[in-house]
């Protein structure tokens, strides 16, 4: 199975701003003066460059693809969506998309407007989601007061199907079971199945807290978690997350000690370079605290398992 990802912010995209680029290059133009590399070692150096400046987190919202045996499935539709679809036109990838919705919440379905194999006819794009009210909200974002086309004027075909909480679905060669949160307005851990490889993603805390009650059931035999990221900034702890984080990653120890653990759906008022920070302080806690290493997702990061 492979697995990546297209967008990895929570909420709303969060553009790297001119002030940041600055800071970027200014650092790193810096640190290339006191290494003594020349400007045509430029590729060199970023093989050693601090990752803050050699790559980005990126801005998008929440999309992740996976593929196994030719066939693909979808997670979410964040504004990463844009991208993947470009990129699946590229590849010359046309028929049934099979897309898992893990909330009607705007950051997870903002990017379909913009998802090019949604215009391309004979396409068919099959929805999966725990949440009945998700066709509605599929269909109000793109209301002629909020967006030019309306979503059953896109030219593929279109199909929601729900899902039964904890009951395995079979979607192509991807094994699949959803478990919805208990926050206000629910979202969805996944465990993702395919070819003897087992994912897990919960990208919320809400979603995470969920596994927790019943972790035996869900954490079992994986080998791949991605979670949301804790705010450890410099200056500023959020407890909460950090414990939940914490205990999230002891009982993926625990059940599944081969597991990656992946920290995504990153903070969006974060901005980039200052997010890197706040992000190996947390992989640092879970060193730490849960005795499992852990990395962070950034756009275009895949992951192979099994």
């Amino acid at each position: 199975m492979r697995i990546k990802f297209w967008g990895v912010r929570a909420s709303v995209p969060r553009p790297l701003s001119a002030a940041e680029f600055r800071r970027r290059l200014e650092s790193a133009l810096e640190l290339m003066r006191a290494s003594g590399h020349l400007p045509e070692d430029v590729e060199v150096w970023l093989q050693s460059a601090p990752l803050e400046l050699a790559q980005l987190l990126g801005g998008e919202t929440s999309c992740i693809e996976l593929e196994s045996d030719g066939q693909r499935l979808l997670l979410d539709m964040g504004t990463g969506a844009r991208s993947l679809g470009y990129d699946l036109f590229n590849r010359g990838i046309k028929g049934d998309f099979h897309v898992l919705i893990s909330s009607s919440r705007w950051e997870h379905i903002q990017g379909w407007p913009f998802f090019g194999p949604g215009y391309v006819p004979g396409n068919h794009i099959h929805f999966f989601s725990l949440n009945s009210s998700a066709p509605d909200a599929f269909r109000r974002q793109q209301h002629f007061d909020h967006f030019p086309v309306g979503f059953e004027e896109t030219m593929s075909t279109k199909s929601f199907h729900p899902l039964v909480e904890g009951e395995l679905q079979a979607i192509g060669a991807f094994q699949v079971r959803a478990l919805a949160s208990q926050a206000a307005a629910p979202d969805c851990a996944w465990r993702i199945e395919s070819n003897n490889a087992a994912a897990l993603f919960a990208l919320s805390g809400a979603a995470m807290s969920r596994v927790l009650e019943d972790p035996a059931q869900w954490m079992q035999r994986l080998h791949f978690a991605a979670v949301a990221s804790a705010r450890l900034s410099a200056d500023q702890i959020d407890r909460v997350e950090l414990d939940l984080l914490c205990q999230f990653a002891a009982a993926l120890r625990q059940h599944s000690p081969q597991a990656q653990l992946i920290l995504s759906h990153h903070d969006a008022m974060a901005e980039d370079d200052l997010l890197h920070g706040e992000l190996q302080r947390s992989i640092a806690e879970l060193a730490r605290r849960a005795g499992i290493e852990a990395q962070a997702a950034r756009e275009g990061a895949e992951f192979s398992i099994l």
